[in-house]
């Protein structure tokens, strides 16, 4: 999500002149300014493991001290939720805007970091950041930021009463991690008599592709846990991880065995999960170790795991949430901050959020990853993007009044604009040319507007037919990472075609003027026609709105602001002068 932000006071608008004198009184002294005094919605995707932990750190992040939303006593209310004076001095402003955040139904683990690598193709959905139940692992795209903020355990799961009777793995309390591995991969363990229970069939299940837990278990036990699922059982016995309720669905529940995630278990009700009547379930021992939160949290249980939030290229507004070091969920200098909402300390609530979906909480340490500094999260940053985008050139029309070169880029970049992609003599005069841009998806989008892969440069002046010219494209622009691009420059054309003699051409001005304009708000002015001649604007209502350097500014009343703008004659071009109306509302 792709954020223009800038810095200072966004006052939202006050009737009169003297009621925003009284509100510039009424106004407590300011401290570190709002963002831009605009809330944003980050939206995070991904794991089912910490789907619940998430919305419960989202809701104390909604509470973080950040700008002032009331108005004063005696001053209309805004509706609008924008900041309405910056941060009170003497408060962090943790929350400096009061961003908010969705967590998008889970999908798993590897499915939300496929989504974040994939951002801006056709058909993924927006996301900002990805939850994760998994670490780094091969073939993860590079750029990848895994922050660690908690600790997990995973351990079997089986059922201890059925109808109200034991099961065959009742007296089972510890399976050895090569126990483990014979059953789920190797096969070689079938029977829950082979390891103390009485003599029935071990009905493997195992969680869905995707699944962060399911990768992490995988890794603990050496193999695909679903190798022992037979290929006719495997639509049934592969489940929706942590939720062991289709096994009591398939009527398998005396014989199965599972694993989940202890937290998510947690959530639950430990010893009936599924809360079927005369049930009973339970998250055994592995290597005599029972999994709790204080063998999770000491790493002393052996399938012990740490649970992320995955970050690629992320804006301000997410790094203000989930930075490893500098983000609400583990910056070290809040800890006896205090919630706006509730009063409680802002550590002591984030880290009973986590403990309250039975996860364990990270102490402050050394963040790691590259990054310098204490944290309470843990950075594994294995593949950074430290690779510029190539760039390449095709050079498709060569007439002095159209030539074009479209320029393509290895990976998405930003920074692309009239200056950076420009078309020169082969001596490096500038000519006055345009730019378009279209983005991964295929959509042609304003260069400016965020990451694109492919961008387009034309003439907007007729060239010197028999002229050489070049597109340069310069180090300005670089990809999502911030490596720049090598400035390189396309092959040398010569410009076609023969200039008509005495044939003017016309101009067409106010090209992208906006149509509406609030009060008390600007906007910027065509600078040129769509000859490349420069124009000049004026305005004949002042009383509505000015003209002021390269924009038009509202005044304080709405009504119809006139604008006429006007461009000289040249050698090659019709003067032209036209008149322009812009509705000024509230």
């Amino acid at each position: 999500m792709q954020e223009t932000r800038s810095r200072g006071i966004r006052l939202c608008a006050a009737a009169g002149a003297l009621a925003v004198a009284a509100v510039a009184l009424a106004t407590p002294a300011m401290a570190s300014p709002a963002v831009d005094g605009k809330a944003t919605t980050l939206v995070g995707s991904g794991s089912d493991t910490t789907h619940a932990v998430m919305q419960r750190l989202d809701a104390v992040y909604s509470g973080a001290p950040g700008c002032v939303v009331l108005a004063p006593t005696g001053t209309p209310q805004p509706l609008t939720g924008d900041c309405y004076s910056d941060t009170p001095v003497g408060t962090i402003p943790v929350n400096p805007d009061h961003d908010g955040v969705a967590q998008s139904y889970p999908l798993g683990s590897g499915t939300g970091i496929n989504q974040l690598c994939q951002q801006g193709l056709a058909n993924v959905a927006s996301i900002d950041f990805a939850r994760s139940s998994r670490g780094p692992k091969t073939g993860d795209c590079d750029g990848l930021q895994f922050t660690a903020f908690a600790r997990d355990g995973i351990s079997w799961h089986h059922f201890t009463k059925v109808g109200g009777a034991n099961t065959p793995s009742n007296a089972v309390t510890n399976l050895t991690q090569d126990q483990l591995r014979k059953i789920f991969v190797t096969g070689e363990i079938n029977n829950w008599s082979q390891v103390g229970g009485t003599s029935a069939p071990i009905v493997v299940y195992a969680a869905q592709a995707g699944s962060g837990t399911r990768t992490t278990f995988d890794g603990f036990v050496g193999g695909s846990s679903s190798s022992q699922i037979p290929a006719g059982n495997q639509a049934t016995r592969v489940i929706t991880e942590n939720n062991a309720q289709q096994i009591v669905d398939n009527g398998e529940a005396a014989n199965a065995i599972f694993y989940e995630s202890y937290g998510r278990y947690q959530q639950a009700t430990p010893g009936n999960s599924t809360g079927t009547a005369g049930a009973a379930d339970s998250l055994g021992s592995i290597d005599g170790i029972a999994v709790t939160s204080t063998t999770v949290g000491d790493s002393t249980f052996p399938f012990g795991r740490s649970l992320y939030n995955v970050l690629r290229y992320p804006s301000e507004a997410t790094k203000r949430y989930l930075d490893p070091v500098d983000g609400f969920l583990c910056r070290t200098d809040i800890d006896n901050v205090v919630s706006s909402i509730t009063g409680r300390k802002l550590r002591s609530e984030i880290n009973s959020a986590i403990a309250a979906e039975g996860f364990v909480p990270l102490a402050k340490g050394t963040v790691g990853g590259g990054r310098t500094g204490q944290s309470y999260c843990r950075l594994s940053m294995p593949k950074p993007d430290v690779t510029s985008a190539s760039v390449g050139f095709t050079v498709n029309a060569t007439d002095y009044a159209s030539s074009s070169v479209r320029v393509t880029f290895s990976e998405q970049v930003v920074g692309v604009s009239g200056s950076s992609l420009a078309i020169t003599t082969s001596g490096g005069a500038p000519v006055a040319s345009s730019v378009s841009c279209i983005n991964a998806a295929g959509a042609s989008v304003a260069c400016g507007s965020g990451p694109v892969l492919i961008a387009d440069v034309s003439n907007s002046a007729a060239l010197a037919p028999g002229t050489s010219y070049r597109v340069n494209a310069s180090d300005a622009i670089t990809d999502r990472a911030g490596n720049p691009i090598a400035g390189s420059s396309s092959a040398d054309w010569v410009a076609t075609g023969v200039v008509p003699t005495n044939v003017k051409r016309a101009q067409i001005l106010g090209v992208g003027l906006v149509k509406s304009l609030k009060v008390k708000r600007s906007a910027v002015l065509p600078g040129s026609s769509n000859q490349g001649v420069g124009v000049s604007w004026r305005s004949t209502t002042s009383s509505v709105c000015k003209v002021k350097g390269n924009r038009v500014v509202a005044g304080k009343k709405k009504g119809t602001c006139k604008l006429v703008a006007s461009a000289p004659e040249t050698a090659e071009v019709f003067g032209a002068a036209a008149t322009f109306k812009i509705k000024v509302k509230r």
